[in-house]
């Protein structure tokens, strides 16, 4: 901002003709119990989070006072300052300001919040991976200055506003775990029948499950005989396990509904070929745990393979799109359907569930899969001290919830619609938190162009309190330091 541009009254004048850098060092040794800040309690984007103590400090340590302004000088781009209103020590990679004389430490504190601020700490630093400003850069730095009066009902104003929006950040702030409450319970009530009660009583003429699971059985032994006989291991293997399956019908589930494991519900249950595949630059890609994520492929951190790689990998059984995968590892019991138009390739220590024709839904199947219930039964099966997973037979042997065909769909159509109007919210929230993130900085930008609180004519020019400042700084000169340039810590014991 140039001077020309400044309301009346304002001056455009560097932060070391107002504010003191502040240069006291003690030891924490010889002063104990005091409060300490370091940077990693400063908070990104102004305040402080938590504080520390000086018991256990060993190295020198900076003394600031309370009022007075802390700026973290080492990665200026985190953008960490704080006005303290407590005595202590900080880091020697914070920096403490002071106000010389009659000029308002919170109004740097806001100013030093600033994108200009920020833009000017980052070019102006030194070092490449930890790149600090100097004391005096910051001192170099240009503020634009208001008369005093005008600088407390800035501060006042900035005050309310920040504290409103911290009040509106901590209600939205709950919104996504509320949604994904929200999401679990709707989950939840489709798995266990609730939420299509009403549907079963509309509609009791609906074909039992018995009949379901053994129409799965004939789909999956006609496959398996037909695929044999042309040479398919995968079938072949299918063939040499295939069993009726046993018909569970506990209390705690509806009519007309069955328990059965994933294997006997799917076509296809199978292990991906447990060894690392070598990555090229682009190609198919190869699908990892982590690409798993809240019922979705995330193509983030992507690998690719070549077709080669592909034809070896994925012998057994080319997932294909409609399938799902699940992952039994580094995390347990993720799960996405495979989208139509993307080949895939199983990286390890994930699964391919393959739905047998029209007789499972896959849709179905995934809620079912990251449904809370299903949580619970994997939380039962991991194994391993360390890093926990699920062992293919574990994997096989989880026990799915089998509804009749006509009510899984009703149950998918119904969750999706839920889903929907929690998407249509979240989305909301994800606008209006995009909108508030926003209002820190257009405040602090009205806030010193002077449109932010009305100026008053009879207010005492900044040019003039600059002109005292410097009178009695002339007039006190150097402050008296103790011995090795150490200052008295008689402030502490206020």
């Amino acid at each position: 901002m140039m001077e020309n541009e400044l309301p009346e009254g304002w001056i455009l004048a560097k932060v070391n003709e107002y504010f003191e850098l502040v240069k006291d060092k003690i030891e924490p040794a010889e002063n104990t119990s005091l409060s300490y800040v370091g940077l990693e309690h400063l908070m990104k984007g102004g305040g402080i989070d938590v504080t520390g103590n000086s018991d256990e400090l060993k190295s020198t340590k900076s003394v600031f006072q309370k009022g007075d302004v802390l700026y973290g000088k080492l990665r200026p781009y985190l953008n960490k300052h704080a006005f303290v209103n407590f005595n202590g020590v900080c880091s020697t990679d914070i920096l403490v300001f002071r106000s010389k004389e009659n000029s308002n430490n919170k109004y740097l504190n806001y100013y030093l919040g600033t994108t200009e601020v920020i833009s000017y700490a980052n070019e102006n630093s030194q070092g490449i991976n930890l790149p600090r400003v100097s004391g005096t850069i910051m001192g170099n730095l240009e503020i634009p200055l208001p008369p005093l009066a005008e600088q407390t009902r800035i501060v006042a104003k900035l005050d309310t506003a920040f504290g409103h929006l911290e009040t509106l950040k901590m209600g939205l702030a709950r919104i996504p775990e509320l949604l994904k409450k929200f999401r679990q319970t709707v989950l939840t009530q489709a798995v266990t029948g609730k939420l299509t009660e009403e549907w079963r009583e509309e509609n009791p003429h609906t074909e039992d499950s018995k009949i379901l699971l053994d129409r799965i059985f004939e789909y999956k032994q006609e496959w398996a005989i037909g695929e044999a006989l042309k040479g398919n291991s995968e079938a072949r293997r299918l063939l040499s396990r295939l069993k009726h399956a046993k018909e569970i019908s506990p209390e705690n589930i509806p009519d007309k509904w069955l328990l059965g494991s994933l294997y006997d519900v799917c076509h296809l249950v199978v292990d991906c070929h447990n060894k690392t595949a070598p990555y090229e630059p682009s190609g198919i890609y190869l699908v990892r745990t982590t690409n798993v994520k809240n019922g979705q492929i995330i193509l983030e951190d992507i690998r690719y393979i070549s077709e080669e790689t592909y034809d070896y990998w994925a012998r057994r059984c080319p997932p294909m799109p409609g399938d799902i995968i699940f992952t039994r590892e580094a995390p347990m019991g993720e799960a996405a359907i495979i989208p139509d138009n993307m080949q895939i390739c199983l990286g390890q220590r994930t699964m391919l569930l393959r739905m047998p024709g029209n007789l499972l839904l896959n849709k179905y199947l995934l809620y079912t899969l990251l449904a809370p219930t299903m949580n619970n039964q994997i939380k039962d099966k991991a194994v391993g001290m360390g890093v926990e997973h699920l062992r293919v037979g574990d994997v096989e042997s989880l026990m799915i919830p089998l509804p009749p065909l006509e009510e899984q769909q009703v149950i998918v159509n119904r969750v999706e619609a839920l889903f929907a109007k929690s998407d249509a919210i979240e989305a909301q929230y994800q606008s209006l938190k995009a909108k508030i993130d926003q209002l820190p900085q257009a405040l602090l930008a009205k806030a010193f162009r002077g449109e932010l609180v009305q100026q008053d004519p009879t207010d005492e020019p900044a040019s003039v309190l600059l002109e005292k400042i410097k009178g009695l700084t002339e007039a006190v000169g150097g402050k008296k330091k103790t011995k090795a340039g150490q200052t008295s810590l008689a402030f502490m014991e206020e």
